[in-house]
């Protein structure tokens, strides 16, 4: 595998804007709808109390239509109204559609979602890996490695080469929601590249 975009969410001090801030690997962010800030003194990034549907994507093309999003996301306050999780399959830096794999607190019991398909049950904890595992014609979510919800549903199949995080917070009031050491996965192995002599 090889990592194409990293961010760890370090800033020196304050809380500035996402699209200001600089990743770990990979050219930086674009806002599609809403607020994302850092916060300097915990390393993550956060949906600025506001409530809206904060979705910011990498500002940059993959130039890929098969890759891993990933990023540990966490929701300290609950909430009836409150999304989070990877984006994929963005046809720009500021689209708001195509694939989100979200946690939803507004189903009974809490809902990993993707697309149509759904998976019902409790959190599983504060703060959780999501990972989007985008193929041809398939997406698996997965949290903390566990896989939730597969669609078959593949929009922009030869265009989506973007993805990003949502942060949604629809519910009116503020709320703690985060996004921490987010990565995207060109799973571009040794093997793939000849590097091994092999294939």
């Amino acid at each position: 595998m090889a990592i194409v975009f990293s961010d760890t969410f370090t800033e020196a001090s304050g809380t500035p804007n996402l699209n200001t801030h600089t990743p770990d690997v990979g050219s930086g962010w674009a806002a599609a709808s809403g607020t994302i800030n850092i916060d300097s003194t915990n390393d993550r990034c956060d949906d600025g109390n506001v409530s809206n549907g904060n979705r910011y994507n990498i500002s940059s093309s993959l130039g890929i239509t098969a890759y891993d999003v990933q990023g540990d996301f966490r929701n300290a306050t609950g909430g009836t109204f409150v999304f989070i999780g990877p984006r994929g399959r963005q046809t720009s830096s500021t689209a708001t559609g195509a694939l989100e794999f979200l946690y939803d607190w507004g189903a009974a019991g809490g809902s990993f979602n993707l697309a149509a398909a759904q998976s019902v049950e409790a959190w599983t904890g504060s703060p959780t890996t999501m990972r989007l595992a985008i193929r041809a014609g398939t997406a698996t979510g997965f949290a903390n490695g566990v896989s939730k919800v597969t669609t078959t549903s593949d929009p922009n199949p030869s265009t989506g080469y973007f993805a990003g995080i949502l942060l949604g917070n629809f519910d009116g009031s503020a709320r703690d929601i985060t996004c921490d050491n987010f990565s995207i996965d060109n799973l571009i192995t040794a093997k793939n590249l000849g590097l091994l002599g092999v294939g």
